[in-house]
């Protein structure tokens, strides 16, 4: 979890939950710019995107403890040397 690695994970599953949940809540609600209430919408993306820090912590307490994956990380396999 102290790498910078999971922290980029973590950033980039935040940022996606972020304009997900925006996204949703726009059509859901079909908002427009003069009935929106922003404050509360932005609210719920932020509780979302918390949510979404919170779930990557705890999957680095369960998969690679270096990525914000629940994942284990998978075996690379051995490189190929070219033809000669």
């Amino acid at each position: 979890m102290w790498t910078k690695v999971f922290w980029k994970d973590a950033i980039e599953r935040g940022v996606k939950t972020a304009a997900q949940s925006l996204l949703a809540l726009v059509v859901v609600f079909n908002i427009t710019e003069a009935s929106a209430n922003w404050a509360d919408y932005l609210a719920g993306v932020g509780i979302a995107v918390g949510l979404s820090f919170l779930t990557s912590i705890l999957s680095s307490l369960v998969g690679d403890s270096r990525s914000a994956s629940a994942l284990p990380v998978a075996d690379q396999p051995a490189p190929v040397p070219p033809p000669r």
